[in-house]
């Protein structure tokens, strides 16, 4: 069947007693009638996931046709499934997905170091999803642009990217022009002249930043944390006076082929001045601190080795204190 542009006309309405009145309505008509799929109308489904198989929770799917009813929204659940059922033959439509929530899911230094290996092309990334997923400025390159909007997440500067959303749906059909440059791309599905159920009109999800899918993607997977090893951060004691300031040497025990780090400092009576490189570059890119805690994250192109000392931290005490008893890790204290 094909259905017509909408016609208005005026229904009239009379009561026993002769007095009527009217209003405006609008009908599509139609040269056949719809096929009978228990309603008026064929499906349309298909599920959402990463590159991976993990199914995409909470990814809003939009159904849109030229038809007054639409758009019409379904909430894909822990299965990553979608539906819409009773949609009229013979229009076009298009599908597409939205999530926007938590943009360091799954955004780690790991990532960072990824995209750096890749940028100086010792290590190209050959997958598109993950080209994607790298460039988290959305500016259709990858560039050192996209490494400090993605530390300042990951050191909690932000907590969204500023010209981007957390994920982005494909065709799971789509075929790329270019892998290893995949923009433009489209969007969503596409479906021309709709004439019978459509069960498999599937998603790719791709969360920007992520490009080792390390991320939570359902109520039943919790995000991973994917490191290649611990570091074991070492200092000399001393003994502070308030009003004292103090140069603190870090050393590693093993510190052997690392492309990056990151942990949270926490530092009570004692104020952190400055980062200091060493073996490794740092710059105020690198850490940020909030009150008696700092956050670092370090990432480097190449691995380095080294029994020297990797960075300087300076300290002003608040107080007396004893560096043994005040400086800590309380966060992951993962290598890369």
């Amino acid at each position: 069947s094909i259905l017509a542009p909408l016609v208005d006309f005026d229904m009239y309405v009379w009561d026993i007693n002769g007095q009527g009145d009217f209003c405006t309505v609008s009908l599509a008509f139609s040269n056949g009638c719809f096929e009978d799929q228990g309603g008026n109308g064929a499906f349309i489904s298909g599920s959402i996931q990463t590159i991976s198989g993990q199914q995409i929770e909470s990814a809003m799917v939009t159904l849109e046709t030229d038809l007054p009813e639409y758009p019409k929204n379904n909430m894909t659940s822990t299965d990553g499934l979608y539906a819409f059922s009773n949609n009229p033959t013979n229009q076009d439509y298009e599908v597409a997905a939205y999530r926007n929530d938590d943009h360091s899911n799954g955004v780690s230094t790991l990532d960072l170091v990824l995209i750096q290996k890749h940028i100086l092309g010792l290590a190209p990334i050959q997958n598109p999803y993950q080209i994607i997923a790298a460039d988290a400025n959305n500016d259709s390159k990858v560039s050192a642009t996209d490494i400090i909007e993605l530390r300042k997440l990951i050191l909690s500067i932000t907590t969204e990217l500023q010209n981007n959303e957390s994920w982005k749906f494909i065709d799971a059909n789509y075929v790329f022009f270019d892998e290893e440059q995949p923009w433009p791309f489209i969007e969503g599905v596409e479906l021309k002249r709709l004439s019978t159920d459509m069960m498999a009109e599937d998603l790719v999800g791709i969360k920007i930043g992520d490009l080792n899918e390390s991320a939570s993607t359902n109520s039943l997977k919790s995000a991973e944390v994917r490191t290649v090893g611990e570091l074991t951060l070492r200092s000399f004691d001393a003994e502070l006076e308030a009003g004292e300031r103090h140069r603190v040497d870090i050393t590693a025990k093993e510190f052997n082929e690392v492309s990056g780090m990151q942990f949270s400092l926490e530092h009570r009576g004692l104020t952190l001045i400055d980062f200091e490189s060493a073996e490794l570059d740092f710059s105020e890119l690198n850490f940020v601190t909030r009150e008696d805690i700092t956050s670092v994250s370090w990432s480097n192109s190449e691995q380095i080795s080294s029994q020297d000392v990797l960075f300087t931290i300076i300290v002003e005490a608040q107080q007396h204190v004893s560096l043994v008893n005040v400086l800590k890790i309380i966060s992951d204290k993962s290598a890369y």
